[in-house]
């Protein structure tokens, strides 16, 4: 009953008693399971490990190289992105989900097996699990082949994930890595629809802040304009920089961000800068006047340029304009006052701003004068005479009353001179050139017999 005594009865035993024989084996083989189930706990993470080892320094320079193109906040390495104490198949499937790509680094251990079969067909493998997510979501998977891999054939792979055997594979060699890994870049970024139509946004925001630049120096909306079109122009940038960002260097991330800012600041800087430049400069001003009707020879009067604090006056040339001189360029952005005083025209005035031709039309209304015109009919013997028909040229006509008086409204002004014809009984008695007086009456004596 006592062990101790049980044990040394049992090594006391012959060397060549059988039962000692047995029992030593049974206790070899009992020690050698412990040993081997010790060793294989032990070494599994370390088998894991030696998976992710053998790839481990490609997977981090190749993290590194995608990480200095599109910035570290758009690469997640699952070794080393999963906070301590979070459920690392939750943090795992949230960050694939996310993901544009799954870049998957496949070295020559990728498949090693343990136990006869390759880890990748234990349900509850990282990496397997990590390519099941992708698949299920529908990421883009591009595998990556270092140190001499081979892409895993179909039927080595369970059958979850399978369909990665039919993955393009990219190769990347030690002795070709920034050759390799510009293909791989490429690969990963392509511009997509978004970029291409930032593309075109660019373009046409670029053409209508050129347009800006050109031709709206006058505009009272130049600069808030500009500033629209810069900030639009500037987005429109950002997107097509964002969407390229792997193509750029080292320190790309603040091309992308800095590149935009500069184009606004440039635009606004340099519209303002013209614009400052061309309302400096001196500005001449034609005044064209636009009579209803065309005069019978040169206009004769003065235009009224008037400036806000500086009213200009000009004579109206022989070819009824006037032009206005060293007008500073300023006034454009101003409201300003032209009004015209022409000798038998209306006065005409017109408010506006100065076009950014600088050339202003004003048009002009013949004058309504209603001048009153009396006077006696008389014959040669100074007796008034009664139903005389008088013509004043093809403006009116009037006939004297019994007492020879007349009284008409001629459409001239006091001075003009016009044909003026008296007929008595269908004949003339009386045609000459008069002056349409402005106070005196206009007395008519008729010839001898007329």
């Amino acid at each position: 009953a006592n062990p101790i005594a049980w044990w040394r009865g049992f090594l006391a035993l012959p060397n060549e008693n059988p039962a000692k024989t047995l029992g030593v084996a049974l206790l070899v083989a009992l020690a050698c399971s412990v040993v081997v189930s010790i060793t294989a706990v032990t070494l599994k993470p370390l088998q894991d490990a030696n998976r992710r080892a053998d790839s481990a320094g490609y997977t981090r320079a190749v993290c590194e190289r995608i990480a200095q193109r599109v910035g570290r906040d758009r690469v997640f390495l699952d070794v080393d992105a999963i906070e301590a104490g979070r459920d690392f198949r939750d943090a795992l499937e949230r960050a694939i989900s996310g993901a544009d790509a799954l870049v998957l680094v496949i070295g020559t251990r990728w498949l090693e097996p343990r136990d006869g079969a390759s880890r990748l067909h234990e349900p509850d493998d990282v990496v397997r699990f990590e390519i099941e997510t992708a698949l299920a979501r529908d990421v883009r998977i591009v595998p990556v082949l270092v140190d001499g891999a081979t892409m895993p054939a179909a039927d080595a792979l369970p059958a979850s994930i399978r369909a990665l055997a039919t993955r393009n594979a990219l190769t990347v060699t030690n002795e070709r890595f920034d050759a390799d890994m510009r293909r791989l870049l490429g690969a990963l970024v392509r511009p997509g629809p978004g970029a291409r139509l930032a593309g075109v946004a660019l373009a046409v925001a670029l053409v209508a802040a050129l347009g800006f630049l050109l031709g709206g120096a006058g505009w009272r909306a130049y600069l808030p304009g500009l500033a629209v079109v810069g900030a639009l122009a500037a987005t429109a940038l950002f997107v097509v920089l964002r969407g390229s960002a792997l193509r750029w260097a080292q320190g790309g991330r603040v091309l992308v961000s800095g590149l935009p800012v500069a184009l606004f600041a440039l635009l606004l800087l340099g519209g303002f800068t013209l614009r400052e430049r061309r309302l400096a400069a001196p500005l001449s001003v034609t005044v064209r006047l636009l009579p209803e009707v065309a005069p019978a020879g040169p206009l004769a009067g003065e235009v009224v340029l008037d400036l806000p604090g500086d009213a200009r006056r000009r004579p109206v040339d022989a070819n009824g304009e006037a032009v206005f001189t060293s007008v500073p360029a300023r006034a454009l952005q101003d409201v300003i006052v032209v009004s015209a005083n022409v000798e038998g025209y209306e006065p005409a005035t017109r408010t506006l701003r100065i076009p950014a031709d600088a050339r202003i039309e004003l048009p002009l209304e013949p004058r309504a004068y209603r001048t009153t015109v009396r006077g006696t009919v008389t014959d040669a013997a100074g007796q008034p005479l009664a139903d005389v028909t008088l013509e004043f040229a093809d403006l009116a006509t009037v006939r004297s009353d019994t007492a020879g008086r007349y009284r008409v409204e001629l459409p001239v002004a006091a001075g003009t001179l016009l044909q003026l014809r008296a007929l008595r009984d269908g004949r003339i008695g009386y045609e000459e050139r008069v002056t349409v007086p402005a106070q005196l009456p206009l007395d008519v004596r008729l010839r001898t017999g007329g």
